[in-house]
């Protein structure tokens, strides 16, 4: 019985090791914004052709239970918005995690718009009450994108950008 115990004391802390190891490694997730991967809404005026870009960078905390990030934009005026949305590229979907909300539009900004940590806790939508392995398994899928929005032309989105899983490189 005591070898027993053992050795199921063995495995679930090398599960937990595995988890936190695999957490450690993981690569950014990042994605690449730009209008012209906006897709057109209703009420938005010339959607895709904005010049302005941005940045939106992720990275695993180590217990795999937090994802920290930066989102940094350039040329951009007018943002009350940015969210982590899920859905392919070019057919838009529902928020699932706030990443900036303001209750009036900021002035032009380039450089940082936020940055801080979020858990499932913070999810919202069809993602509420949910594992934060559901997100990743969309991003892994391909089906997860941030936008940004900007009032008074672009409610429905300025900039967009898929979430990218990227390996982890030496060094990281």
């Amino acid at each position: 019985m005591r070898r027993l115990l053992a050795i199921a004391s063995v495995l679930v802390i090398g599960a937990f090791t595995t988890a936190s190891a695999t957490a450690a490694r993981q690569g950014p997730v990042i994605a690449n914004l730009t209008g012209s991967q906006e897709v057109i809404t209703t009420g938005a005026s010339t959607p895709g052709t904005s010049l302005a870009s941005g940045l939106a960078t992720f990275r695993l905390s180590e217990d795999g239970q937090a994802l920290r990030f930066r989102l940094s934009v350039s040329h951009l005026s007018g943002i009350f918005q940015a969210h982590i949305h899920v859905n392919g590229a070019g057919v838009n979907g529902p928020v699932v995690v706030f990443l900036f909300k303001s209750a009036t539009p900021t002035g032009t900004v380039n450089g940082l718009l936020s940055q801080g940590t979020f858990t499932a806790a913070d999810f919202v939508g069809p993602l509420t009450g949910h594992s934060l392995g559901e997100l990743l398994t969309d991003i892994r899928s391909g089906d997860a994108y941030v936008n940004v929005h900007t009032l008074p032309n672009h409610p429905g989105g300025e900039i967009r950008g898929q979430l990218i899983m990227r390996a982890d490189e030496e060094g990281d």
